[in-house]
This record gives C-alpha cells, structure tokens and sequence, in this order.
C-alpha cells in the first residue's frame, strides 16, 4: 500500500488517541456530493412525487395549491420541513435519494483521495470521530 506524504503526516500528527477530523464541504463537492445550497432543487423533485405528500406538506407550511419549489423554496427551515416529510414517504426518500446518487454518478470520475485518506484513518483506527462541515 502506497501512502501519500501528505497521509503520512497525517498519520503521524494523529497518533494520539481521541483524535477528531474536521471536514469541509470542499473534499465532499470535489467527489460528486451536492453543496447544501444544491439540496433544495432535489428535494422538490422527490416532494413532487406524490400528490399527497406535497399537500401534506403545504399543509404544514400553512400554503394552498403550491408546487414543491413555491412552497419549499431556498428556505432553511421549509427545507427542514420538506426532509421531515420524505422521512415519512419511503418512495419519495427514494426518489431523493436516487437523485443525489444519479448526481454523483454524473459528477465523480475518480476516487475521491480525500475520503480515501479518511477512511484509511478511520478503519486503522487513528481517530476517534468525523465532524463534517456539509
């Protein structure tokens, strides 16, 4: 197995026990994932799977006869909403999800070396735990 350098100081600087890993959105971006900001146009095309599930949610937000874009938009917290919703409908968590994979599949030609190195980290059992700023 061939360690990059920058892994291998890594490595080395993490040898202490409890370690944690900071992540930002960068390394998850730069292997396919979409940004929080990109999330909402996905979660409008699962809501929009089922008549029943945006009227719930529209419900909900206290909106009539609005599209899952109009009722949900940009908002944080509508967004909130709407994933508590999909949380409740297994088709339209699988249309979610189907859309972020199809997305990444789109986007990630390579093997993301960050997450690479991570996982080596993680599995030999140098840290103790991963924030992600995702």
């Amino acid at each position: 197995m061939t360690v990059i350098p920058a892994l291998a100081t890594a490595i080395q600087d993490v040898r202490t026990s409890d370690a944690l890993v900071v992540v930002g959105a960068g390394a998850s971006f730069q292997a396919g994932m979409p940004l929080a900001g990109q999330l909402a146009p996905i979660l409008w095309h699962a809501l929009e799977r089922s008549t029943v599930l945006l009227e719930t949610l529209c419900t909900k937000l206290g909106v009539t006869n609005k599209t899952a874009k109009e009722a949900v938009a940009d908002d944080w917290d509508r967004m909130i909403c709407g994933f508590a919703c999909l949380d409740g409908d297994s088709s339209a968590r699988q249309v979610f999800q189907d859309s972020v994979c199809e997305l990444n599949r789109s986007r990630c030609r390579d093997v993301s070396s960050p997450h690479d190195a991570l996982a080596r980290l993680i599995f030999s059992g140098r840290v103790a735990g991963v924030i992600s700023l995702n």
